[in-house]
């Protein structure tokens, strides 16, 4: 994880700017800087030094004398790419990752992006042609946002950077900031035109695409990005079969294992931690001890809620279970009530967007991971993706039942109503195949129901959400972890792992009255049965309505009121999704410190 920004203009002026840019986000890169320049581009990377990548002050940056190279993320087969290219000729007299990257660009043109495993926002501009080539990984997992006029381009990773520019002006989207009132970002997340950036002059650079043009006409175009890879699903619909689960069973085993020990650094001074706590957490923990050699290497960090006000959100049994069971180190943190707001104005600099959330569980994770860390680095990794990725949410079970014939469906709904919230999911489901069956107006029926149109199995909603719902999670957790230069890596979003899981029938994934069945079974004889079979879910839960709507209360509801800002925005909204609850007040709360922060 790192930090890239960069100016292109033909004002020399704007590209002395460079360095304020890398200053404003060296908590991404703390490091090392490295820049390159000419006569129309300044660029700047922070380096977050994992490996022994090596940059020789005197050519930083420039690879095989004609690519300058940036890259933010990281691509975890480029030993296979790299060999592959030795056969085909490359020379490497580097031990430099990037000079792969700039060897694979070279000889695949953007060709090379289906070759990467890995997460990235890319930047290479190509001395000889010309060009300037940018990327961001499959999934958008690492950010990249642009600002772009008739004689200036600016990108970089983080928002506040292109904002620290002495000619980029702040121009809030109101709009943006009424929708975001109105539904919160998890809602708008889903929607194909949604940005990021609350503000009208600077965009977001799409995921799973790739822009490139020569470096005079970066000015003039709009940038129309080209998609480079396509997920699939498996709508097939089956009756279940012991040996193909067993082989389904044995393949994922070994894929997340892979993908796992792919994502341990090899440097023996980089410390491996996992945020323990559900299910999908205790699998990387078995995994990442499984595949770390030196034990003193792998700790585990978790924020707990043991007092009897915010207690609803602990999981600290489940936690001392798997650390006691895997033998591992386990640190813990209780976040202080008395310092919520304090942690929270934080969280709220670092997002550079009103969040729908205080954010502050995984917040104190990450803070407590690099504390444990002290000296060295560390990189966690996370469970983000697996319930979007192996149906671990119950309410994919309407997506399961709607293929069935009724009677088949009756039938597998009784195995599933001992789960907290079924009833009202299985009637969701029946609605929506009755409505199915008489074609009532169907489209309209699921805005009802709130879910989302033209998807009718559960890979389908599965591979939506990947790509959908957990854009804001990645962009949470790559702000979260970097604020304390911790890199976190996601092992369930391996590209591979991905297609393999989505081409599996869902009757592998609900089976016997179990969501995420699959994992489940995969992993029983490794881990505690209490946490291998347990129905309640927490995810990373979060005591914001104890915090906002009752300890700080008055003062949370203090900052709104005296936000005149805030005030306008609210007096142009209106169908406010949750307006009575902890959730809309938190959205008005975050709002105000935001603009008054940002």
């Amino acid at each position: 994880m790192s930090g890239i920004s960069g100016i292109i203009s033909k004002n020399k002026t704007a590209l002395e700017a460079i360095s304020l840019l890398v200053e404003k986000i060296n908590h991404r890169g703390p490091d090392n800087e490295y820049y390159f320049h000419n006569d129309f581009m300044s660029l700047g990377f922070n380096q977050l030094k994992l490996t022994d990548c090596i940059f020789k002050k005197e050519k930083a940056l420039i690879f095989l004398k004609r690519y300058v190279v940036m890259i933010d993320g990281n691509i975890y087969n480029l030993d296979e790419i790299k060999r592959q290219l030795m056969l085909e000729g490359y020379e490497f007299s580097e031990d430099n990752h990037f000079e792969v990257i700039a060897a694979a660009y070279d000889k695949y043109g953007s060709n090379c992006l289906n070759m990467f495993n890995g997460i990235w926002a890319l930047f290479i501009y190509d001395m000889k042609s010309g060009k300037i080539f940018l990327s961001r990984d499959r999934l958008g997992v690492k950010p990249l946002f642009f600002y772009q006029t008739s004689e200036l381009f600016i990108f970089s990773s983080e928002i506040k950077a292109i904002l620290k520019h002495p000619f980029v002006e702040k121009k809030i989207d109101e709009d943006w900031c009424v929708e975001y009132l109105r539904k919160g970002l998890f809602f708008l997340n889903n929607c194909s035109d949604f940005d990021y950036s609350p503000y009208s002059n600077i965009r977001e650079f799409k995921e799973n695409s790739y822009y490139e043009c020569r470096i005079d006409s970066i000015f003039n175009t709009t940038l129309q990005t080209n998609t480079f890879y396509e997920f699939k699903v498996n709508k097939d619909i089956e009756k279940f079969n012991q040996k193909k689960f067993s082989a389904y069973s044995e393949q994922f085993r070994y894929l997340l294992d892979d993908s796992v020990k792919i994502r341990i650094p090899k440097d023996e001074n980089v410390l491996v931690g996992n945020a323990l706590g559900g299910i999908d957490s205790s699998i990387l923990a078995y995994l990442t001890a499984k595949n770390t050699a030196n034990k003193n290497r792998h700790l585990t960090f978790s924020s707990v809620y043991k007092s009897s006000e915010t207690n609803y959100c602990d999981e600290s049994y489940y936690i001392d279970l798997t650390a006691k069971h895997l033998n591992i180190n386990s640190k813990q943190i209780e976040p202080q009530t008395e310092s919520i707001l304090s942690e929270h104005k934080k969280v709220v600099q670092m997002m550079d967007i009103p969040t729908s959330s205080s954010c502050l569980s995984a917040w104190h994770s990450y803070k407590l991971a690099a504390e444990s860390a002290g000296d060295k680095r560390i990189v966690s990794l996370d469970g983000q993706g697996a319930d979007e990725l192996l149906a671990g949410y119950l309410h994919y079970l309407i997506y399961y039942l709607y293929p069935m014939n009724p009677v088949e469906a009756a039938k597998q709904c009784i195995k599933y109503l001992n789960h907290d919230g079924a009833g009202k999911i299985i009637t969701k489901a029946f609605l929506l195949k009755m409505l199915k069956m008489t074609q009532n107006k169907p489209s309209l029926i699921r805005n009802l129901l709130k879910l989302p149109t033209n998807i009718s199995s559960v890979n389908e909603i599965c591979l939506h959400d990947i790509v959908g719902n957990l854009k804001l999670l990645y962009y949470y957790g790559d702000k979260e972890s970097i604020a304390f230069s911790v890199e976190s890596r996601l092992p369930y979003i391996d590209y591979r792992l991905i297609d393999f899981v989505l081409s599996i029938p869902s009757i592998y994934k609900f089976h016997e009255g179990w969501p995420k069945y699959l994992s489940r079974k995969s992993f029983e004889d490794k881990l505690p049965g209490e946490v291998v079979w347990r129905k309640t879910k927490h995810g990373w839960s979060i005591p914001d309505k104890f915090w906002f709507d009752s300890a700080y209360k008055h003062k949370v509801t203090e900052k709104i009121t005296k936000s005149d800002f805030t005030q306008r925005v609210l007096s142009k909204t209106d169908n406010i999704l949750g307006q009575n609850s902890h959730h809309f007040l938190i959205r008005l709360y975050n709002l105000s410190l935001w603009h008054e922060l940002c």
